[in-house]
């Protein structure tokens, strides 16, 4: 018996300081960052490939990279059409993301951080809403359910900056590449 509590306060001591793995959005905020595990691979390879993604993945790569520090961190500003939508009245009414996220890097992993986060209606692009990452008292009743008319926002953020990881990961580890064709 003593044992199986020595146990059972061991796993929950540990999952208490274990790392998300994925970008979560909770009546108590959104993820502040992931740190995703690139096993094998020094923080230089990690950045290149990263440089890489960026490259293939956006129109304007260099529009879109904002600041790097060779081999240790990149910022980008990026932008997602219609990431989210709600029902305003019967009508869909759609906005456009503007965000910028720091990606850190050091052997076998990387770190991103999302900076900010920014609604765009896209009939009018000057009008922009930012998201605050720590205050979601607009979104969330007092119960801590989600209020009708925002249901949909906290998974379309998620789906959003999820997304990105996915995307880089698979890029840095070589799982979505094309088959090239014997050309």
């Amino acid at each position: 018996m003593k044992h199986l509590f020595t146990l059972l306060l061991f796993t929950v001591f540990f999952n208490s300081f274990s790392q998300s793995t994925k970008f979560e959005f909770t009546k108590d905020g959104f993820t502040d960052f992931l740190v995703t595990e690139i096993p094998d691979l020094k923080a230089t390879e990690i950045y290149t490939k990263t440089l890489n993604w960026i490259k293939e993945n956006y129109n304007n790569p260099d529009e879109v990279i904002k600041m790097t520090i060779v081999n240790e961190k990149i910022r980008i500003n990026g932008y997602s059409k219609s990431y989210t939508c709600a029902n305003s009245m019967g009508v869909k009414v759609c906005s456009d993301a503007n965000y910028i996220i720091e990606i850190s890097f050091k052997d076998n992993k990387y770190k991103i951080d999302p900076i900010e986060l920014s609604s765009l209606n896209p009939d009018n692009p000057t009008v922009k809403s930012n998201f605050d990452f720590n205050n979601t008292e607009i979104y969330f009743d007092k119960k801590g359910e989600l209020k009708k008319f925002t249901k949909d926002f906290p998974k379309d953020v998620e789906f959003l900056f999820n997304g990105i990881n996915e995307s880089l990961k698979n890029y840095i580890l070589g799982l979505n590449k094309d088959v090239e064709n014997d050309w």
